[in-house]
This record gives C-alpha cells, sequence and structure tokens, in this order.
C-alpha cells in the first residue's frame, strides 16, 4: 500500500468480505 492509500473493507450482500485499495494519486493495478 502506498503512501497515500486507504484500504475499504466490507461485507457484501452475500457475507463475502471484501477490501479494495483506493490510491487517489496512483491508479491500482491488480
Amino acid at each position: 500500500i502506498g503512501k497515500h492509500g486507504l484500504i475499504i473493507e466490507f461485507i457484501d450482500p452475500d457475507n463475502i468480505r471484501r477490501s479494495a485499495t483506493y490510491l487517489p494519486e496512483v491508479p491500482a493495478q491488480e
């Protein structure tokens, strides 16, 4: 995770835990 990254975690409607990385300056390359 870069300096300016956030990790967003949430439970989707199927009760699966998901996470997303948000980098405001650099596009995620995953």
